[in-house]
Order: C-alpha cells, then structure tokens, then sequence
C-alpha cells in the first residue's frame, strides 16, 4: 500500500459482506503532485478483507478520466453502490468532478468510467 505524506481515514457507514471496501487517500503525492489523491480498494472475501489483490487508482490511472494535478484531493469522499443493479459495487469517487468507476466480476474497473453528474455523492445514503 502506498505511504501519504499525511493520511486521514474518516469511517462512515457499513462493511457489506463479499464487497470491496474503498478507502480514499486525498492527501497521496503522485511525482511531484501533493495531494493528488487516489483510491485503494480491498477485496471482501468469506474470511474478511484482504489486500490481496487490492487495486489501486488515481487521475494517472489508465482509463481514468482527467489528467493528474497537485492539490485535487481525488479520493476526498469515496462510496461503493450497485447503482446499475448488476449485482457489484460502482466506484464513486470525489475530487475536482465526481466520477463513476464500474464495477464487475473481478472488481472496480476503468473500463466505462464516467465523470458523475446526476447526484451529489456525498448525499447517497450511509
């Protein structure tokens, strides 16, 4: 797992069994980018979270859309939801726009990845 010059962690809702957990890292230096930001995801497994296997994204993320620029906070508010009722959890992530990384079988994935317009992340329930 990546080292932030400073890390904070603010929990807020509720483990879901088998689903990944998001944890938002907005203070992460990318090259010579301060607070950039990303997003590690753990995998949920039968016997609890795991980092094996975890993914890792930011602006420099191939398929993420926007480019990578100091002091975007990307990862600042982070929620996992089955928006599209597939039966996986979509990424939302906050930074200078809101984006949408899919998820699927094998996890969240770039491909599909939208910026988010329709509702404020941070209003979707806890």
């Amino acid at each position: 797992m990546r080292s932030p010059k400073s890390a904070t962690i603010r929990w807020t809702g509720s483990l879901i069994a088998g689903w990944p957990l998001a944890v938002g890292v907005p203070g992460e230096e990318i090259g010579d980018h301060d607070y950039a930001g990303g997003v590690h995801i753990f995998k949920g497994r039968a016997g609890g979270l795991s980092g094996a296997g975890s993914q890792w994204f930011a602006r420099n993320t191939r398929g993420v859309p926007g480019a990578l620029t100091a002091d975007e906070q990307f990862g600042g508010l982070v929620r996992l939801r089955d928006t599209d009722g597939d039966g996986t959890a979509d990424l939302y992530v906050s930074g200078a726009g809101a984006l949408r990384l899919p998820g699927s079988a094998g996890g969240i994935t770039t491909v599909g990845a939208t910026e988010y317009h329709a509702a404020p992340i941070d209003s979707f329930l806890q």
